[in-house]
């Protein structure tokens, strides 16, 4: 409170001292009162004397009236006109400070906002690497999934949905991989031969309740898009799991069995 009474003050201050300089009209005024003043006592001080020479009279009548009106100017006219320009000087230096200060703000935010900026562009350009570095990942694993020489299956652990198909399900067995992910059949149903699908579910539940990182393998028929049967030696693990840690994806590898 202290901090902003004093500013108040002293803007008061220096109001009050503008406020209080001589306008033209009290110049004018101060100064004719001198001279009238200085005028009539030097008449009254000369009609008192005796006669004297012009030139004596007339020095002696400015030395009269400089006497007396020199006072007086100087307390009306000339006192009030320093106090007024002192009063400017001061203003002009706190203004020039406070410019100086303002200016020492503008120039402390201006770094700040372009360091900010900065930090906000490496960040951006760091995601933007991330984000690049991620999608080359992304299309090299998907290449590698695609380009895999065995059958790659994702499906639901509960509903056995099919969500992912590599390309070679349609080298192996002759079904699309599209067509395949599309479909609402369980992946046992649709694609296991009828007598397998009993041992299929049972590695399935098995892997289900498994521990994490738990594998489990056979072999079975695999039924192609034509009815013949495809004889696969596969391999299956858990993709993904619940909050809970519940079997949610499960991730399955075949390739041909043996002769």
């Amino acid at each position: 409170m202290k901090s902003e009474a004093h500013p108040q003050q002293a803007q008061h201050e220096r109001t009050d001292e503008f406020g209080r300089t001589p306008s033209p009209q009290w110049l004018l005024t101060v100064t004719a009162l001198g001279v009238l003043l200085g005028a009539v006592v030097v008449l009254l001080v000369l009609s008192a004397l005796p006669p004297m020479p012009t030139l004596v009279m007339a020095l002696a009548g400015g030395a009269v009236t400089a006497a007396l009106a020199a006072p007086f100017l100087y307390l009306f006219l000339f006192r009030p006109m320093q106090r007024h320009i002192h009063a400017r000087q001061r203003a002009e230096e706190e203004l020039d400070n406070l410019n100086r200060h303002l200016k020492a703000l503008v120039a402390e935010r201006t770094e700040s906002l372009a360091q900010t900026n900065r930090r906000l562009t490496h960040e951006l350009e760091e995601q933007r690497r991330t984000a690049e570095s991620l999608r080359r990942h992304n299309d090299f694993v998907e290449q590698v999934v695609e380009r895999a020489p065995c059958l790659i299956f994702a499906f639901d652990a509960d509903s056995q949905r099919c969500s992912y198909a590599n390309y070679r399900i349609a080298d192996l067995l002759g079904h699309d991989a599209q067509a395949l992910v599309a479909g609402k059949q369980r992946l046992a149903d649709r694609l296991i031969q009828a007598g397998d699908r009993v041992s299929f579910n049972a590695l399935v539940n098995e892997l289900v309740n498994g521990p994490e990182g738990h594998v489990v393998s056979g072999s079975c028929g695999f039924t192609a898009a034509n009815g013949r049967v495809v004889p696969l030696r596969y391999a299956m693990t858990v993709l993904a799991r619940t909050p809970t840690m519940e079997a949610r994806d499960i991730l399955l590898t075949a390739l041909p069995a043996a002769g």
